[in-house]
C-alpha cells in the first residue's frame, strides 16, 4: 500500500478571494526553501548595487560617449541633404502626413518596412540606409528575400518603388505602399 504525502492546510488568495487549499507538506517546504534562497539573492543584488555607485557614473559615460542620433535627427539630416520637403518625402515613401508628423517627435521608432520606404523615397545609398535603420534599431537581414531584394535595386541605384514592389510580389514578399 503506498503512502502518502502528509497534507498541510495552506490559505491561498485567488482574485481578491481566499481558498483553503491542502498542499503537500513537502512542496511546501520546498517553495519557502526556494522563496528563502532567492531573497536572500535578491538582497545580496541589492547589496553589491548600492554598495557601488561610482560604476553608475562610468555606465552613464560610456553611454553618452557612445550614444548616437535617434532615428528621427538622422531622418531629417538626410532629408535636409536630399533637399526634400516633408511633403514630397512623405508621398513618395507612402507614408499619411500624419504619420509622418509623428517622425518629427524624440524617441519615434518606425517599423523595418516605414524605414525601408523612407531610406528608398530619399534614394539613400548603402551606407545611408543602414545608418538609418540602425538609428531605427534594425540592419539589413541577409536573411530575408525582402532585405536582399531591397539591397539588390539600392546596390543597382534603382529606386523605382513600382519596380521595387514587382520584384517583392514575385518574390511572394510584402510590398511597399505608393
Amino acid at each position: 500500500m503506498k503512502k502518502r504525502p502528509e497534507v498541510v492546510a495552506c490559505k491561498a488568495t485567488f482574485l481578491g478571494g481566499s481558498i483553503d487549499q491542502m498542499m503537500d507538506k513537502k512542496v511546501l517546504h520546498e517553495i519557502e526553501e526556494y522563496l528563502r534562497t532567492h531573497r536572500e539573492t535578491s538582497f545580496i543584488l541589492y547589496e553589491n548595487y548600492t554598495t557601488h555607485q561610482p560604476i553608475q557614473a562610468e555606465i552613464a559615460e560610456f553611454l553618452n560617449k557612445n550614444r548616437k542620433p535617434g532615428f528621427n535627427q538622422i531622418l531629417f539630416e538626410f532629408l535636409e541633404k536630399k533637399a526634400l520637403t516633408d511633403s514630397e518625402l512623405y508621398k513618395k515613401a507612402g507614408i499619411d502626413r500624419r504619420h509622418f508628423s509623428k517622425m518629427r517627435a524624440s524617441g519615434y521608432r518606425p517599423r523595418k518596412k516605414t524605414a525601408l520606404s523612407l531610406a528608398l523615397a530619399m534614394e539613400l545609398d548603402m551606407d545611408e540606409l543602414e545608418d538609418l535603420l540602425s538609428a531605427a534599431g534594425y540592419s539589413i537581414s541577409y536573411s530575408e528575400d525582402r532585405d536582399l531584394i531591397v539591397k539588390y535595386f539600392v546596390e543597382k541605384g534603382i529606386y523605382d518603388l513600382f519596380q521595387i514592389n514587382e520584384c517583392l510580389d514575385y518574390f511572394r514578399e510584402e510590398v511597399f505602399k505608393i
